[in-house]
């Protein structure tokens, strides 16, 4: 019997606000597509943001942390676009963590 598995990194987040935009970023201007990365960069309230960590896919949502440019991560941004409504949520964020996480041998 073969179990797929998918695994999410928790991040512990403190002084969270966030701001929802509708936004289609199928298509920019000159039809060519957006991604999702893309989509969180023009909708990001950070000065030149990069992404931080993995970005995490699912069929309904995509996540993606950012980051300043050349700072440690201690505060960014979660960017979470709702696929099915085609919104982009920015989550600002005072404190942020990549926590460690021990795999159980199931």
């Amino acid at each position: 019997m073969t179990r797929i598995g998918f695994i999410l990194t928790p991040i512990a987040l403190s002084g969270c606000y966030s701001f929802v935009h509708t936004f289609s970023f199928s298509t920019d201007i000159n039809g060519k597509p957006i991604s999702a990365l893309q989509a969180c960069l023009a909708q990001s309230h950070l000065q030149s943001p990069v992404p931080a960590g993995k970005t995490i896919e699912t069929p309904h949502y995509t996540l993606i942390t950012l980051q300043k440019n050349g700072e440690d991560i201690k505060a960014g941004e979660m960017c979470i676009i709702d696929k099915a409504k085609n919104t982009v949520e920015i989550t600002a964020i005072d404190d942020l963590q990549f926590l460690p996480v021990a795999l159980s041998g199931r």
